[in-house]
């Protein structure tokens, strides 16, 4: 992250990083420190990563300038709910706004809005973020449960729920980040016992 042309680059990030409060900076540079630390394995093998899209978007801003830092041509895809979609409103309006109605079960990944400096990295990093339903969410989240044995909350399960659902072309080497352990196992329960199991 030294590397005097990407930072170049992406001065605009830069100057919206210096602006920021400290305890942005902080939590940036805690989420950057921990992508460095599992994601250097991981991009050389993948040619997709979907990072969950949540309250601050600190996991994907971060991530995101790791990522791109460590291998340029990954392709990086953010994930919101389809009732709580802060980013993606925020891309299509070419600035933050605030969403009027939220309504997802992955209640990590329902910030009324996103941030300034947070919106400028998505923007300028990520090459597309997706929406998807609380119905592919709930399967993504049995599906873990049963198949893989993670327990995971439901806004955990999003980056999967896209992958299951076909929300976009993610290629064929695919890593997505699995985010959240605070399930709510009443309604985990509830969704392993519904007649709409996760399929194989």
């Amino acid at each position: 992250l030294t590397d005097v042309g990407f930072l170049a680059s992406h001065l605009g990030e830069v100057a919206l990083f210096i602006g920021a409060s400290i305890v942005v900076k902080l939590f940036l540079i805690y989420t950057l420190t921990r992508a460095l630390g599992y994601l250097p394995d991981t991009a050389t093998r993948t040619g997709s990563m979907m990072i969950q899209i949540g309250e601050f978007s600190f996991i994907i801003a971060g991530t995101a300038v790791a990522l791109r830092a460590l291998r340029s041509g990954m392709r990086i895809i953010g994930v919101e709910p389809e009732g709580a979609p802060s980013m993606r409103a925020a891309l299509d309006a070419g600035r933050v706004v605030r969403i009027d109605r939220i309504d997802t079960i992955a209640d990590g990944l329902a910030p009324v809005q996103v941030g300034d400096l947070t919106h400028a990295l998505v923007r300028d990093l990520v090459d597309e973020v997706v929406l998807v339903s609380d119905a592919a969410i709930r399967e993504a989240a049995v599906f873990l449960l049963e198949r893989a044995k993670l327990v995971t909350e439901f806004s955990g399960a999003a980056t999967v729920a896209a992958l299951r659902s076909g929300a976009a072309d993610f290629g064929d080497r695919v890593a997505a980040v699995i985010s959240g352990g605070n399930a709510d196992i009443a309604a985990l329960v509830g969704c392993a016992g519904s007649p709409a199991r996760a399929p194989a």
